[in-house]
């Protein structure tokens, strides 16, 4: 994702076949760059609830969903010029422990 002179990735790790979940890495690719990308590019997306909503009409999906979640947590705390953790830090939301990991880079330490 970018945003002014900013940009940020995010990744997720499905599994190669669908035995964890209904979710394999060549679904997750296809929903993302198919279904969810179209609905975020070139959008203002304000929030992390601004993107879940864009995305809300996909069911299940969770890896695809983490992709662009963590990727979004990354480039908000980029832009606010502070750490991930410092954004999710006791709030209790579907996001809160994926950016940590996510913001382990040199610009946030």
């Amino acid at each position: 994702m970018e945003s002014d002179s900013h940009y940020a990735w995010g990744e997720s790790c499905p599994v190669y076949i669908p035995a964890y979940s209904a979710e394999a890495h060549h679904r997750h690719f296809h929903t993302v760059r198919e279904h969810m990308a179209p609905r975020i590019i070139g959008r203002r997306i304000d929030t992390a609830q601004d993107l879940l909503d864009r995305i809300a009409f996909i069911k299940g999906n969770q890896f695809a969903r983490a992709a662009l979640d963590i990727a979004w947590w990354v480039l908000d705390a980029k832009r606010r010029g502070c750490r991930c953790t410092s954004r999710s830090a006791g709030r209790a939301t579907a996001s809160r422990s994926a950016p940590t990991s996510a913001c382990r880079t040199p610009w946030t330490s």
